[in-house]
């Protein structure tokens, strides 16, 4: 039989840590919206509009395919990997992050 009452104090727990984390994210993110030049804001932002004018499509077979593929995948990966702490999981993050940006900016350049 389940707890409600345990079910519920545990989400009472993780609220405040969900309401922190989204707190920390929109820090993070506005903090690097405005290092970025002001083209690039713009760029960002004609993005988000773009995003918001779009009708969600639904998803195809094949990108659900692919999805379950790369989460699968990863789900292996992280299963055979020795164990990481946070700092460790977040340094990696935030290099992938790095390297995407500057993957993307090298692009933007050369168009």
């Amino acid at each position: 039989m389940i707890d409600n009452d345990h079910i519920n104090i545990s989400k009472m727990e993780t609220e405040p840590r969900k309401t922190q984390f989204m707190a920390n994210l929109e820090e993070t993110v506005l903090t690097t919206f405005r290092q970025l030049s002001g083209e690039q804001q713009q760029e960002v932002l004609q993005f988000l509009e773009f995003i918001q004018a779009s009708p969600p499509l639904p998803p195809t077979v094949e990108e659900k395919k692919r999805a379950n593929q790369i989460i699968t995948k990863g789900l292996e990966k992280a299963r055979l990997a020795p164990p990481q702490s946070p700092v460790e999981i977040w340094s990696k993050f935030e290099q992938v992050r790095t390297d995407l940006s500057n993957q993307y900016q090298t692009k933007i350049q050369n168009s």
